[in-house]
């Protein structure tokens, strides 16, 4: 039993509290005032009971949750727990044996334990999430407040040096706040070196051919890959690599932590190779002083060699040429990126040619007007037969050739002058000589 001496402090007391009286006896009246009224745990119960008429002494005895007592009329239990939450009655007796009963419900609820967590380690300019956590157990929903001011479960971070996580308070369900009491540390991984790539030769070629990127250099502890538009390559992954594709290339390398760095990118221009067709105007089968026309195909910025036996043909560059000899030709086109290709192949035959019909014969086919200053025909005696002739000049140039039947002219372009008229008819070659006039 405690009597109170300070009646004025009490009365001010009184002002600003809350009661709850359950019953009383003999004319005395005990209230119960909550000095701290805050429902959430790791709190200070203070409770103080306190009589209606103070001219008595009185004696206490509380009652509560968890088999508590207490003979005070003042009840104080620092760092409340959920557990501490329920009714405290207690029991005044006067010294006039007046007793008086009332009781007070005290709710404590949980308080978050906060933890945060995430990934600790990461490679330089990564971003690695943080997230806080209730260990107490599931009251929410919760609400965030983390020291960058953002208010969601979890934010992103970046791994950028060494430093303290950012902490993070939490409010349950019921209201009742904390915030982490310790944090991790967020680091940083080294990065590898970048790499250097070098090149086995021009990075500029013609299609077909190809050239090898390398690290300058390599690192035995560290992994290679390669990218082409910023896509891996598959199988891609080793220190170097065959490229024969245009495009731009880079090599990646990564170390044990995952961490990659990229080298500066190599562009691969890779040029076409040109057309190359070669025609044959006129018959394989020559005879000895005779030439046909090889011909090659056009184009724009196309250059010329001709080859006889895959050899170079001196000063042989036009996009023509008159042979005579026997041999296999083609001829080699290069475009305006220096790219080349060989054409297909034609083989000719030179043969001792023996005429077996005479010069003037006119038992097989005549030529007329001959001499002429337009153009010229064959008559045959078979009308039913045509010719290929091969017209000469004095050169032994073959000017023209064609299949002929009766009474079809040529000549009409030719200059004057002398010409050898050459026909093969039915298996037989026969010559005459024409002559083209300007008067």
């Amino acid at each position: 039993m405690r009597p109170f001496q300070t009646p004025s402090l009490l009365l001010l007391t009184l002002l600003f509290s809350v009661s709850l009286t359950v019953q009383s006896f003999s004319q005395c009246l005990v209230s119960i005032t909550d000095f701290n009224p805050s429902t959430c745990a790791n709190t200070t119960i203070e409770l103080l009971a306190y009589p209606d008429d103070f001219s008595q002494n009185y004696s206490y005895s509380w009652t509560g949750p968890n088999g508590f007592t207490c003979t005070d009329p003042y009840i104080h239990i620092p760092n409340s727990q959920p557990a501490n939450s329920g009714t405290y009655q207690v029991t005044m007796t006067s010294s006039g044996g007046c007793v008086s009963q009332a009781e007070f419900l005290v709710i404590k609820n949980p308080v978050p334990v906060v933890c945060t967590g995430g990934q600790q380690g990461g490679c330089p300019g990564e971003l690695t999430e943080v997230y806080a956590v209730d260990l107490s157990g599931s009251f929410g929903p919760y609400s965030y407040l983390w020291d960058s001011g953002d208010t969601s479960e979890s934010i992103l971070v970046g791994h950028n040096g060494f430093y303290p996580a950012p902490g993070c308070i939490m409010t349950n369900q019921f209201g009742c706040s904390a915030s982490n009491n310790s944090t991790f540390m967020i680091g940083s991984y080294p990065l590898p070196s970048k790499p250097k790539v070098e090149a086995s030769g021009p990075v500029e070629f013609c299609k077909g051919e190809h050239v090898q990127l390398s690290v300058k250099n390599p690192d035995s502890f560290q992994s290679y890959s390669w990218r082409k538009y910023q896509n891996l390559i598959p199988g891609s992954d080793s220190s170097a690599i065959i490229v024969n594709q245009p495009g731009r290339y880079w090599a990646v390398t990564s170390n044990s932590y995952g961490c990659v760095s990229t080298s500066a990118p190599v562009n691969v221009t890779v040029n076409p190779k040109p057309v190359a067709i070669l025609t044959l105007n006129g018959n394989p089968q020559l005879c000895s002083g005779d030439s046909v026309e090889l011909v090659a195909n056009g184009g724009s910025n196309l250059s010329y060699q001709w080859k006889r036996f895959n050899k170079d043909l001196n000063g042989k560059t036009n996009q023509n040429f008159y042979a005579r000899l026997r041999g296999n030709y083609k001829v080699t086109v290069t475009n305006e990126f220096g790219c080349s290709r060989a054409s297909n192949l034609v083989s000719l035959e030179v043969n001792a040619c023996r005429f077996t019909h005479p010069a003037d014969d006119e038992s097989v086919f005549a030529v007329y007007p001959n001499p002429s200053r337009t153009d010229f025909r064959l008559n045959f005696e078979n009308q039913n037969v045509s010719a290929f002739i091969r017209i000469l000049d004095m050169t032994g140039r073959v000017i023209e050739q064609k299949q002929l039947s009766t009474n079809e002219s040529f000549g009409t372009h030719y200059a004057a002058g002398a010409y050898l008229l050459i026909a093969e008819i039915n298996g037989q070659t026969y010559q005459k000589p024409i002559i083209k006039t300007d008067f």
